[in-house]
């Protein structure tokens, strides 16, 4: 407990906890790392019981299990700087490590290895006291054990077996992976469950993150508008609910497209709603979203956020910091079965305040058989649901009807006509959903001091070819709406993306305290918004209808995406293109950096 301080907030019996738990969580590591010991085990050969190979196994269980130990021992002096055990990125930063790093590690934790190297000698002892009476049996009872195969045969099936349910972790559809010890433990005490060996196991698969050293720290911080939104009115508490739709694509409302779509009622609410004609997804699964939108974290890895080694990282969210700030709570709804790609993990680990999957939704007959709940009775559920909460909130709900295969109740099977694609009928439908919440919500006392965020997850399937270029396939529509505020209304030509949706809802409501976001609110008129985009070969960055982009190798080239939307045709260089190219730089040197240190919600001294 050397990190005790860290874990200062939590009850005795909840660190006690934490630590029978991960018990479980060791089980991963233990058969991971003992491999070679459990296939020579299971080798039918007749020497298993002699002296010397016992001596062999010893040697092979010291080797194995010290590289464990000292990983893990070694990470609780590594613990204060990133506040997270250190899975594979390890790989990646120690590229970086010299002699003199490394001779000051050892000089500055040496009181580390005696106690690494007294967990070996003790698990060594424990090794031969359990072990050696069995090279006393007789030779014909050591041969016969191992040389008759029906023994052996059993011997092998029953240690394959239990090395195959170790190495997963149990019985569950998806491996153990870190972020499910957030379903049994706090936030905060995930580090305590899980071990370093176990976090370089669920990580090492992963692409280590790339690093970016384009300029100096300081130097880039000064290039993002990354922390203080500066108010003179007071803070204003309304309700803030984001409504996040499934596939939601830019492309099927007929607000922004001369009214050829599949949403006349949101067609209708966008008249009443301050709109962005230029928006964007951070990423292309619905995985990307809620980092995104709830905490203002990019899409700048290969790997969605949720998935990637940075997944046991604490980020701020919209929940965090609102409920700080005074609000009441912070809610998180999807009609989905709980556990569904990660997000009640990333809702623990963000602050985001509670989680209501398919589990906690009471009529279990309006499943729809394939991914959880329909959207029309679940939104009607969330309504019900806000009525019951303290003013002022913030929760936010995650639409699934809309995602493949597309499935409809019964009674609206004949109802809604097809489009050119079978996502249209339930983007209709949905449509229908969203029109029914907000005629319930309407009744609701809490409607009139409520801002209203609409946006969705990503894209999805496209027959529009201006949907289908490097741009077009992010594009989503982004609605601000309040009852009560009449001056919250128009279309802005700002650059809108789900990342900034933190930033302009806290300048929205005259937040005035300091955090962390990694680019401009769009209601700040002293600063050009941008969007980040990672498309797994390039980054992006798009300002207007401009859009620089850095290729893998280094290289910087600027496009015009209304006149060149396939981006065939580089722009000579010029003053834009520079500040585009230091702007975008800089955004991925901090946002990785912020990431890598788990600090991506912690305001620099500058």
């Amino acid at each position: 407990m050397l990190n005790l301080a860290d874990f200062g907030g939590n009850s005795f019996l909840d660190i006690t906890w934490s630590f029978l738990w991960g018990i479980w969580f060791d089980v991963v590591p233990v058969f991971y790392y003992n491999l070679p010991l459990i296939f020579l085990h299971t080798l039918p050969h007749p020497w298993w019981y002699k002296p010397t190979f016992q001596k062999i196994l010893l040697y092979i269980f010291f080797f194995t299990n010290a590289v464990a130990t000292i990983q893990n021992i070694g990470d609780a002096a590594y613990f204060p700087f990133n506040k997270k055990r250190t899975g594979a990125e390890i790989l990646q930063i120690s590229h970086d490590w010299d002699v003199s790093q490394v001779y000051t590690y050892v000089t500055d934790f040496w009181y580390l290895f005696p106690i690494a190297f007294s967990i070996l000698c003790a698990a060594a002892f424990l090794w031969k006291k359990t072990t050696k009476n069995t090279c006393l049996l007789p030779p014909s009872k050591q041969d016969s054990l191992r040389t008759t195969w029906k023994p052996w045969f059993f011997h092998l099936l029953g240690w394959t077996f239990l090395t195959v349910l170790g190495l997963r972790g149990g019985w569950g559809l998806i491996p153990l992976r870190t972020f499910d010890a957030g379903k049994y433990v706090g936030t905060t005490l995930v580090p305590l469950t899980v071990s370093s060996p176990f976090q370089l196991i669920c990580t090492i698969e992963n692409t280590p993150p790339p690093s970016f050293r384009f300029m100096p720290t300081q130097e880039a911080e000064r290039w993002i508008p990354s922390e203080q939104l500066p108010h003179k009115v007071p803070f204003r508490k309304k309700n803030v609910v984001i409504i996040i739709v499934e596939s939601l694509g830019k492309e099927y409302l007929g607000f922004y497209n001369q009214g050829t779509g599949y949403t006349p009622f949101l067609d209708s609410l966008a008249t009443q709603s301050f709109t962005f004609e230029n928006g964007f997804a951070n990423g292309t699964t619905s995985m990307d979203a809620p980092p995104a939108i709830f905490s203002g974290i990019p899409q700048l890895v290969e790997e969605s956020y949720i998935v990637s080694p940075f997944n046991t990282n604490t980020p701020q969210s919209i929940g965090s910091i609102l409920t700080r700030a005074g609000y009441a709570s912070s809610s998180f709804y999807h009609g989905g079965k709980n556990g569904t790609m990660g997000f009640d993990n990333f809702v623990s680990s963000s602050g985001m305040g509670t989680y209501s999957g398919l589990d906690e939704y009471p009529y279990k007959e309006d499943y729809d058989g394939k991914w959880g709940i329909f959207d029309e009775p679940y939104l009607q559920f969330y309504a019900d649901e806000l009525s019951k909460k303290e003013q002022p909130f913030v929760s936010a709900v995650f639409t699934l009807s809309s995602h493949h295969p597309y499935t409809l109740p019964k009674k609206y099977q004949h109802l809604f006509p097809d489009g050119t694609m079978p996502i249209h009928r339930s983007i209709r439908y949905v449509d229908m959903a969203l029109q029914k919440f907000f005629q319930k919500a309407k009744k609701m006392p809490w409607y009139g001091n409520t801002l209203f965020v609409i946006t969705a997850d990503h894209t999805s399937d496209s027959d529009n070819p201006a949907y289908q270029t490097i741009l077009g396939r992010y594009r989503i529509p982004f609605f601000l709406f309040c009852p009560s505020d009449n001056t919250l209304k128009g279309t802005s030509t700002k650059v809108m993306q789900q990342s900034l949706l933190l930033p302009s809802i806290l300048d929205y409501l005259h937040y005035d305290k300091p955090f962390f976001h990694l680019g401009p609110s769009a209601f700040d008129t002293t600063a050009d918004t941008y969007a980040l985009l990672y498309t797994g070969s390039h980054y992006y960055l798009v300002r207007g209808h401009y859009a620089a982009s850095l290729s893998p190798e280094g290289k910087c080239d600027m496009y015009d995406a209304q006149a060149d939307p396939y981006f065939h045709h580089p722009l000579p260089d010029d003053l834009r293109k520079k500040e585009m190219e230091r702007t975008l730089k800089a955004c991925l040197q901090v946002g990785l950096e912020r990431l890598k240190t788990n600090t991506f919600g912690t305001v620099s001294n500058k």
